[in-house]
C-alpha cells in the first residue's frame, strides 16, 4: 500500500485496518478489481472548523473553508502538514471552493461585500490583495474544468436549481439541465467532456452524468437513500460520494462504467465532501465529529491475487 506522511488515525474507526473489496461488474477492467482501503490518517486544522475541502492539483495544499463567529473564510493548508494560511478575500457565504489547474487561483462562491445572500461567484488570484466577482447573479458550488476554460456552478430557476457553466471571465453561459428536478453539486469529468452531479429526477437523489455537448444523462447510483457531492477519480473510472445507504453519511465509490458501490468510511459519524489527489492514490474527507481536522484514507486498485478470492468481500475491522 502506499503511504503518506500524516498525522494519527482518526478516533472513530480506530482500528480499521485494511478493506478488500473485490468489483466483478467493472466492465472497463479486464479482470476484476480489487479496492484496498487503508487506514485513515488526520491533517489537522485546529482551530479553524474546517469543511469544503479541495486537494489541489499539485498535489501539495488542501484548500477548504472555516466558519466561525465572523462568518466564513478561506484557507489552505500543506497536505505534509503545518499552519494554516488565510486567503485575503474579505467576503462571507456558503465558500465551495476549486481550485484553478496551475494552482494559480480559487474559484468560490460568496456574498457581495455587506450582503447576505445570494452567493456569486469570484475568482481569487494568489498573490492579488482581493478577489474579483465573475458573476453577479446566484452562483452556488463551483467546480474548475481541467482543461481551465471553463466553471460549473448550480443556480435556481424558477422552482428548480439545475447546472450551468461559464467561460473564467464570466461570459459564455452554458446550461445542462433541465426540467423541474433538483440539479446540484456538479464536479467535472477528468477530460472536461462531462459533469457529474446530484438530480432528484426519478424521485431520489442520484449520482448522474451529463455529456456537455448534450444528449441524455446517464443515472451512475440508484440507491433508495440519497447519494450526493460525488467527485470524479483523476482516471475518470470511478466516482467517489457521500451516502446514506448505510444509516449515516459516508463516503462510496462507484465505477463509472457500472458495477457495485464500494463502502470507504465506517464510521458512527457523518462524512463529507471526499476529494480526490491528484495522482488517484489516496481520498481527502471531512467528518462531523471532528470539524479541526480532515482525514485521508489511501485507495489501491489492483487485480485479485490467488489469496484474493474473486467476487468476495473481505472486510477486516476490528470490533
Amino acid at each position: 500500500m502506499q503511504s503518506i506522511s500524516l498525522r494519527n488515525q482518526h478516533p472513530l474507526t480506530l482500528g480499521l485496518a485494511v478493506i478488500l473489496l473485490t468489483i466483478s461488474s467493472f466492465a472497463v477492467a479486464a479482470e476484476p478489481i480489487t479496492v484496498i482501503i487503508g487506514e485513515p490518517q488526520v491533517i489537522p486544522v485546529s482551530p479553524h472548523n474546517g469543511y469544503h475541502c479541495e486537494w489541489s492539483p499539485d498535489s501539495t495544499r488542501i484548500a477548504f473553508a472555516s466558519w466561525g463567529d465572523g462568518g466564513a473564510s478561506a484557507w489552505t493548508v500543506p497536505v505534509a502538514g503545518g499552519e494554516a494560511t488565510q486567503l485575503p478575500l474579505g467576503l462571507s457565504g456558503d465558500m465551495y471552493l476549486s481550485w484553478s489547474p496551475d494552482c494559480s487561483q480559487i474559484a468560490f462562491d460568496a456574498y457581495d461585500p455587506g450582503a447576505s445572500g445570494p452567493s456569486k461567484l469570484w475568482i481569487y488570484t494568489f498573490g492579488e490583495d482581493a478577489p474579483i466577482r465573475i458573476r453577479s447573479s446566484q452562483s452556488i458550488a463551483p467546480t474548475w474544468s481541467p482543461d481551465g476554460e471553463r466553471i460549473a456552478f448550480q443556480t435556481h430557476i424558477g422552482s428548480s436549481m439545475a447546472i450551468f457553466s461559464v467561460r473564467t471571465d464570466g461570459t459564455g453561459l452554458r446550461r445542462y439541465t433541465f426540467g423541474n428536478s433538483e440539479n446540484f453539486h456538479p464536479d467535472w469529468s477528468p477530460d472536461s467532456e462531462s459533469i457529474a452531479f446530484t438530480s432528484d429526477r426519478n424521485g431520489n437523489a442520484d449520482i448522474w452524468i451529463q455529456p456537455i455537448a448534450g444528449g441524455d444523462a446517464i443515472q451512475v447510483t440508484d440507491d433508495p437513500a440519497l447519494d450526493d457531492r460525488c467527485c470524479w477519480s483523476p482516471d475518470g473510472q470511478w466516482l467517489a460520494f457521500v451516502s446514506l445507504r448505510s444509516g449515516n453519511r459516508d463516503v462510496w465509490l462507484k465505477p463509472v462504467a457500472g458495477g457495485e458501490a464500494v463502502q470507504v468510511t465506517n464510521a458512527p459519524s457523518n462524512e463529507s465532501m471526499p476529494t480526490w489527489s491528484p495522482d488517484g492514490k489516496y481520498l481527502l474527507y471531512g467528518d462531523n465529529a471532528n470539524s479541526n481536522a480532515f482525514y485521508v484514507v489511501s485507495i489501491d486498485f489492483v487485480t485479485p491475487t490467488a489469496d484474493t478470492s474473486v467476487g468476495q468481500v473481505k472486510s477486516m475491522f476490528r470490533r
